[in-house]
Order: C-alpha cells, then structure tokens, then sequence
C-alpha cells in the first residue's frame, strides 16, 4: 500500500482525487469529521460528498482534550471563562483547518458560552503544537491521543474532554459538560471511502479485511 499525503484544503485536494478516480478499490481516502462539515462551509465543492462515493467502514470515533499551555494561569473551565472575560481579546486556539473537527469543537464552545477566542488554523495539529506548548497559543481542542503525549510529559496542561462520558484515556480529567457547559458532546471521527461505482464485490472484501485489522490487537499486529 502507497500512502501519499495530501495536505490543506480541508481535505478537499485527496477527496477529490478519489472522487475522480477510477472505481476499482484501489484508491482509497481516509476521512474524517470535516467531509460531513465542508457542504457547510464552502459555497461550491469540486464533488458531492455523499452520492460520490461509496463508503468502506467506519475507523474511529475519537474523544477530543482542551488544554492550554502551562504558562497560562488555568486549570478549569470556570477558570478559562473567567481569565477571557477579565482579558478580553487575549485568547487564542488553534484548529488543524476550517472544518475540521477541532474547528467545529471549538466553535461550539465559544456558542454555548460566549467565550472571546480568536482562532488560528494550521495545516494539521502536529504544526501548531509547538506554538501551544510556548504559550503562543492559548489552548487547544485536539484529538486526545494526539496531544495526551504532551499532557504526560508536562507540556500542556489538560483542562477538559468533550464528549460526555470522561475518556478512559484520561479518566481523572473532567468533561466539558460536568464544567459547566451543560450538554457539550463532539468527537472526531473517521473513516474509508472509494469512488463511485467501485463493485460491491470489491467493497465487501475491502470492508472485511479492514475491520479484521482494525478488529486485532495491537499487540498481534507485529
């Protein structure tokens, strides 16, 4: 398997490469949560992102973490609220692209509590997280197993998780709902699509060996 990596966009530019490909299974584009948000947010997209594609299986639902860097004077939500409405115009995040699940996470934050958070979108999280970790962004909303590394090791400090229920990944930090913020529940998600038309055939057989991976332990998978 060729992985080739497809930067910006949204993930419009790699989408739109399956979309026009040919429908023999072969090429293959993992999505995740901003393929169902982009109809939303650009007047015209170079495909139809449900009738375009046939869809493989689901991959992951994946809760997300707000941290912020340890310079910044915050441990809690009704903290992080307080220090915005006392600094107006001072906080900042990062998202990984407009669209893309951490955007849409934050967003609904700042909605439901009319928080004043500038926004600052990168091409992917990995690159702002240097800026983070130094303070120069205030806080972050990202997926928890990427960012956990840097809670662990003391770089950021994590605040809250966004789904409901509190991630077994990081079961002593609260969720978002029991700080506050009654209700807030967002993950991100992904999952594999092919082109149009690709026989169901092959969907089948594509469908089954990738939950058979996805289905085995890590520690079986060599």
């Amino acid at each position: 398997m060729l992985v080739e990596n497809k930067l910006g966009g949204s993930q419009i530019i790699g989408t739109n490469q399956v979309a026009k490909s040919a429908p023999n299974g072969y090429n293959l584009v993992i999505e995740v949560s901003s393929h169902a948000v982009n109809p939303l947010l650009f007047k015209t997209l170079p495909y139809d992102s449900l009738k375009d594609f046939s869809f493989l299986v689901q991959t992951h639902v994946v809760p997300l973490l707000l941290a912020v860097a340890p310079s910044m004077p915050i441990r809690t939500i009704p903290g992080l609220l307080a220090y915005g409405k006392a600094n107006p115009g001072k906080l900042s995040y990062y998202s990984g692209g407009l669209g893309s699940s951490l955007h849409t996470a934050a967003e609904l934050f700042k909605s439901m509590t009319s928080a004043d958070i500038l926004h600052i979108a990168y091409k992917g999280s990995s690159a702002a997280h240097p800026d983070v970790i130094s303070g120069r962004t205030s806080m972050i909303f990202d997926t928890i197993t990427a960012i956990m590394p840097h809670v662990k090791s003391g770089s950021v400090r994590a605040v809250a998780v966004t789904t409901l229920k509190r991630s077994s990944i990081a079961p002593d930090v609260p969720t978002l709902a029991e700080s506050d913020v009654a209700g807030f529940d967002t993950s991100s998600w992904g999952g594999i699509l092919v082109a149009p038309g690709t026989p169901k055939d092959v969907i089948d057989t594509l469908n089954a060996g990738i939950n058979k991976v996805l289905l085995t332990p890590r520690s079986a998978r060599g």
